[in-house]
């Protein structure tokens, strides 16, 4: 009787054990199905952002291409300008006039730099703003701006935001929010032209402009070694 006892209470003690193995192997397994659908998600998500990446980083603005010639740039910028164009020039809060718009982004040029004859930088330059109109005008520009950039390429890199007029001079520029895509730079710029200021939108390869930089201060040199040895 006493034998019988014990081996029913040794089954029920395997049976029990058994049963609780079982669910911590199942608890492993779903918890193991669902890291490698979460692994999974993040690699979609890698090659879908590379894939933007890559389709992205050679274009400039809109159907402008990087490394095209400067007689194809004048050709696709006039394309450019004619979506952009408005039909009467905006007089925007009485302030500032606005000839070109993306979104409520308002432009009046746009410009190429060129090294060897093919593209690496474009610049949008926005409307006049004078300043005593600038903190009335700029920030509404600048939210436009940013998002029509934010929409397109997410958060930036780096948001400075709007700095104040005073800071800038004549002649320079502040970088207020910058996006990296693939090798290609994006930047939100205001710049002084003295009592006029303009929220630009530039977009550039920067290794070109490192290399254009580098044979600029290299031919700078040279020219000023050749003036010294002329004294």
């Amino acid at each position: 009787m006493t034998k019988t006892f014990f081996s029913f209470l040794i089954s029920i003690v395997t049976l029990f054990g058994c049963g609780t193995g079982g669910q911590q192997h199942n608890d492993q397994t779903i918890q193991d199905s669902a890291t490698q659908a979460e692994l999974r998600k993040r690699e979609q998500d890698r090659l879908q952002k590379d894939s933007i990446t890559k389709a992205e980083q050679d274009k400039a603005i809109g159907d402008i291409r990087f490394y095209i010639s400067e007689k194809q740039f004048n050709k696709d910028k006039e394309a450019f300008i004619k979506k952009c164009k408005l039909p009467k020039y905006e007089f925007y809060k009485n302030a500032t006039i606005i000839d070109n718009k993306i979104g409520g982004y308002g432009f009046n040029s746009v410009d190429g730099w060129f090294y060897k004859d093919s593209l690496y930088s474009i610049e949008l330059t926005g409307c006049l703003i004078n300043y005593d109109e600038y903190d009335i005008v700029m920030p509404d520009q600048y939210s436009a701006l940013m998002e029509l950039l934010k929409s397109k390429y997410g958060q930036p890199k780096m948001d400075n935001g709007i700095p104040s007029w005073t800071s800038i001079e004549k002649g320079y520029f502040r970088r207020c929010a910058v996006w990296e895509i693939g090798d290609k730079i994006i930047e939100a710029r205001i710049s002084c032209g003295g009592t006029n200021y303009t929220l630009n939108l530039a977009v550039l390869k920067p290794a070109i402009e490192d290399l254009v930089k580098k044979e600029a201060d290299k031919k700078a040199d040279e020219e000023t070694k050749k003036g010294s040895s002329v004294l």
